[in-house]
């Protein structure tokens, strides 16, 4: 599975994610977009992708935009759990550099 999250820009106090571009594992693609421009509706945009993810239950995760960046503590933070119980490896790659 790959998703991408587009945002109004890098500033969580004030910027939202308003887009996320989605492939299944079988190769479908799909985008959902927030139905306004508020909290509630990042939070609904940030719900519906997380179903997708449970529904899907993806092997394999790839994103951009899942590890923290250095020097920001606002980033996104993915909590996923297998259906299976077992937590999901965070990546394959070393952490970025400082």
């Amino acid at each position: 599975m790959q998703f991408d999250l587009e945002t109004t820009g890098l500033d969580s106090s004030h910027h939202r994610v308003f887009l996320v571009a989605l492939r299944s594992p079988d190769g479908e693609t799909e985008t959902i977009e927030a139905q306004a421009d508020d909290d509630s509706a990042e939070a609904d945009l940030l719900y519906h992708l997380a179903e997708r993810v449970r529904a899907w239950d993806p092997d394999v995760i790839e994103n951009h935009n899942t590890r923290a960046t250095p020097g920001r503590e606002d980033s996104l933070t993915l909590q996923l759990v297998r259906k299976s119980g077992g937590r999901p490896s965070e990546s394959s790659y070393p952490a970025p550099l400082a």
